[in-house]
C-alpha cells in the first residue's frame, strides 16, 4: 500500500505580499515557485511520484531540469505538492531531499546576489554579514507529512513548530518585521567629533543604491535580505537559477493605470505621442523609458516605441508635476507638461490612476482532496487544476492583463482599469471579465475530469496607483478570504475600491445569484445603464451619491462604512420610492421615461443591493438566501465608480 507525502512551504501571504512594486509581487511569486519545483525535483529524484499538482508539461519544472526552451514567464507551480511513497521510510527521506532542495536553492540565490551587489558595500555597514545570514536562514516555514489521507497536512501545518529568530534594531521598510541590512541604528549619536549612526546608515544606502542603480532602491529604502533578494534576483537570475528572467521590466501601478489612455493615444494621435516621447528622451531624466518589456494587449502595436516604454509617471501631468516622483529641471518639467497637456487635448482625455487586483482561489479544495483521495480521483483533480492554471495567462492577456501567478487553483494577476470595453457586443470591465471567464475555466476543467462541484471564488480590487501596494494586497485577501469565502459564503465574487483617500466601496454576492442571463455581473448591467445616463446628464451622479444620504437616515444605523449591510425601515420599499425619484429626476431634465422604464432599471439596481450570501446545511444542498429587509449600499457606489474611474477622487 502506497502512502502520500504532503509538503508545503510557506509564509506565502508574508512573502510575496510584502511588495512595494509590481516587480517585486511577481519576482517573489515566481522565486516561490521555482522554490517548490527544486523540492519536487528531489523527491521526483527518489522516485516518488508527484501525484498534486499534475507537473508533467510544467514549463517551470522542465526550465529547472533544463528541457525548457523557453524560460516561462510567472510561477506555476504552487507552494504544496503530493507525491506517493512506498511506504514511511520512502516518505522521510523524500520529506527531507524537498527541504534540503529548497534550503540549497535558497542559499544560492542569497549567495548570487550577496557577491554581486552586497558585499562590495558590506564594509559601511555593522554586522551586515550577520544579518544577512541570520535572516536568509531563518526565513522559509516547510511542513511535510506521510500518511493516508492529504488532510493530515492541514493538521501538521496548525503545530506551528517554525519560529523565526528575534529581529533586533531598525526595521525593514517593505517587511517590516525583518532588521534592515545596515546594522545601524538611527536613534543613536555618538560625540561631535564622529558621524551619528544615523548618518552611517544612510551612507551604506547610499553606497549600495551607487551599485543597483536608483531604479531598484529608491530613496528612504531601506531593506531587510529577504526584500533584497525579491528586488535584485532577475538582475542576477542567469547565475542564481540557471536562466534569464525575462520580465525585469513589469508594468508599474501608473503605467497600468495609464495603459487604456496610452492606447486610445497612440490609436487616434500616434504622431504626437510619438513626438511627446522624444521629447521625453531629449530633456527628461535617464530613467524615463523603464518600461520596454511591458506587454499588454492592447498596446500591441505600439510595444517597441519609445511611447509605451515611458514610465508610467509621464502620462501623468500630477505625477510630472511632483519634483520627488519625478526630478528633473524645472525648464525641463514646463516642457514636458505642456506638451502631455497637448496630449490629453488630441486625445479628448486624460488617463485616470486606477488599475486592479484580481486574486481567485479554489473553494474547500482540502475537503475536496479527501473526497478524492477515498475514490481514488486524485489525479483527476491534479490534472484538472493543471489544465486550469495553463488556461490562466491566455485569458488574463486577452482581457487586457498580466499574470503574477497561476498555479493549481491560486490566481493573481493586474489588470488596467478603465470604462468598460465592448467585448461581444456588451460593455464588459476588464477584471471583472477575466474574473468571470476564469471562473467558466475552472468549473469546464473538473467536468472534463467527470468531477462535480467545483467552484473558485474572487477578490477584485480597483486601487488608486499610489496606494502602497502592501495594502492593495492585503485588502486583495481580505475581499477573497473574509468577505467572499467566509462572509458571502464561497463560489462569490467580492470586489472593492480603494481611492487615495482609502476604501470606498466593497460589494459581495454568490457567482450564480450575480450574473446575469447575458453572463455579465450584474454590477456590469447596471454600468451599462448608467453610463449610458451619464451621456445626457450629471444625474447618475447625485442619485447615487444621494440614495446613500437618504436611506441611511431610514436605516437601522446612521454611520456608514465600506461593506456595511443596513436595514431598512420595517415596511419601507425601496423599489417604489427609488422608482418615484427616478421619475422626477428625468421630468426635471425634461426627459420622458416610462413608469415601467423606470421601475425595470430600478429593479435592477435594488438587486445588487439586496445581500445574498449562500448557506450549505449539513443535511441537505446549498442554496441562496437574500436578505428581504437588508440594503447594500455600496452597489451604486461601485456601479457610479466603474462609470467614471475619476469622479470624486483626487
Amino acid at each position: 500500500m502506497t502512502l502520500s507525502l504532503s509538503f508545503t512551504l510557506g509564509p506565502v501571504q508574508g512573502f510575496v505580499s510584502a511588495s512595494r512594486r509590481t516587480r517585486d509581487l511577481w519576482g517573489s511569486s515566481y522565486l516561490l515557485s521555482y522554490l517548490a519545483g527544486k523540492a519536487i525535483v528531489a523527491v521526483q529524484d527518489l522516485n516518488a511520484t508527484i501525484s498534486m499538482p499534475d507537473v508533467t508539461q510544467d514549463p517551470l519544472l522542465a526550465a529547472i531540469r533544463g528541457h525548457a526552451q523557453q524560460a516561462p514567464s510567472h510561477g506555476s507551480l504552487p507552494n504544496r505538492f503530493i507525491a506517493q511513497v512506498r511506504d514511511e521510510e520512502h516518505g522521510r527521506r523524500a520529506g527531507e531531499a524537498a527541504r534540503e532542495a529548497i534550503e540549497q536553492a535558497w542559499r544560492q540565490c542569497a549567495e548570487v546576489v550577496w557577491e554581486t551587489y552586497i558585499n562590495p558595500v558590506a564594509r559601511h555597514g555593522h554586522g551586515v554579514r550577520d544579518i544577512w545570514d541570520r535572516q536568509v536562514a531563518g526565513f522559509w516555514e516547510m511542513s511535510w507529512v506521510v500518511g493516508d489521507s492529504p488532510g493530515l497536512l492541514e493538521r501538521r501545518k496548525n503545530w506551528r513548530s517554525h519560529m523565526p529568530p528575534p529581529e533586533p534594531g531598525d526595521h525593514c521598510t517593505v517587511m517590516g518585521e525583518w532588521q534592515e541590512l545596515s546594522g545601524w541604528i538611527r536613534s543613536r549619536k555618538y560625540s561631535r567629533n564622529q558621524p551619528s549612526e544615523r548618518e552611517k546608515q544612510d551612507v551604506f544606502w547610499q553606497e549600495l543604491t551607487k551599485k543597483v542603480g536608483g531604479l531598484d532602491l529608491r530613496a528612504n529604502e531601506r531593506l531587510c535580505a529577504i526584500a533584497i533578494i525579491k528586488r535584485l534576483l532577475p538582475r542576477v537570475a542567469k547565475r542564481a537559477i540557471g536562466w534569464e528572467m525575462e520580465n525585469i521590466n513589469w508594468p508599474s501601478t501608473t503605467y497600468l493605470g495609464a495603459a487604456s489612455w496610452m492606447a486610445q493615444a497612440w490609436h487616434i494621435a500616434r504622431e504626437q505621442a510619438e513626438a511627446y516621447a522624444q521629447l521625453v528622451r531629449e530633456v527628461g531624466p535617464s530613467s524615463s523609458f523603464g518600461e520596454r518589456h511591458t506587454r499588454l494587449l492592447q498596446l500591441e502595436s505600439a510595444w517597441t516605441t519609445d511611447f509605451c516604454g515611458l514610465d508610467g509617471a509621464f502620462f501623468h501631468a500630477t505625477d510630472l508635476e511632483n519634483e520627488r516622483l519625478v526630478e528633473m529641471e524645472a525648464g525641463a518639467r514646463e516642457e514636458l507638461l505642456a506638451a502631455l497637456k497637448n496630449l490629453y487635448n488630441e486625445v479628448g482625455s486624460a488617463p485616470h490612476n486606477f488599475y486592479s487586483v484580481l486574486i481567485m482561489d479554489g473553494d474547500s479544495m482540502g475537503k475536496m482532496l479527501d473526497a478524492a483521495s477515498r475514490h481514488g480521483d486524485v489525479n483527476k483533480v491534479s490534472r484538472a487544476l493543471t489544465r486550469f492554471s495553463q488556461r490562466v495567462p491566455e485569458i488574463v492577456h486577452e482581457s487586457g492583463g498580466v499574470t503574477v501567478y497561476a498555479g493549481g487553483d491560486d490566481v493573481l494577476a493586474l489588470l488596467p482599469m478603465d470604462a468598460p470595453q465592448q467585448v461581444d457586443g456588451k460593455r464588459r470591465e476588464r477584471a471583472i471579465h477575466a474574473a468571470t471567464r476564469l471562473r467558466t475555466a475552472y468549473e469546464a476543467c473538473f467536468q472534463e475530469e467527470d468531477l462535480d462541484g467545483a467552484s473558485i471564488s474572487a477578490g477584485i480590487v480597483y486601487a488608486h496607483a499610489h496606494t502602497p501596494l502592501a495594502e492593495v494586497l492585503a485588502e486583495a485577501h481580505h475581499a477573497l478570504d473574509d468577505v467572499a469565502k467566509a462572509r458571502t459564503g464561497r463560489d462569490s465574487v467580492a470586489i472593492c475600491v480603494m481611492k487615495s483617500s482609502g476604501k470606498q466601496t466593497q460589494w459581495s454576492m454568490p457567482w450564480e445569484h450575480a450574473l446575469r442571463p447575458d453572463g455579465r455581473l450584474c454590477i456590469e448591467s447596471l454600468v451599462e445603464i448608467f453610463a449610458g445616463d451619464d451621456e445626457r446628464g450629471d444625474f447618475s451622479s447625485s442619485f447615487f451619491y444621494a440614495l446613500r444620504e437618504r436611506y441611511g437616515l431610514l436605516s437601522n444605523g446612521t454611520h456608514w462604512e465600506p461593506g456595511m449591510v443596513s436595514e431598512l425601515i420595517s415596511g419601507l420599499s425601496p423599489e417604489d420610492i427609488l422608482t418615484a425619484d427616478y421619475l422626477r429626476a428625468k421630468k426635471a431634465q425634461d426627459r420622458e421615461v416610462s413608469v415601467d422604464d423606470a421601475r425595470s432599471i430600478i429593479n435592477a439596481l435594488v438587486y445588487a443591493c439586496r445581500p445574498a450570501h449562500r448557506i450549505v446545511p449539513e443535511d441537505g444542498p446549498a442554496r441562496i438566501e437574500v436578505s428581504k429587509t437588508g440594503f447594500m449600499f455600496d452597489a451604486p457606489l461601485l456601479v457610479r465608480f466603474l462609470s467614471n474611474p475619476n469622479a470624486g477622487d483626487a
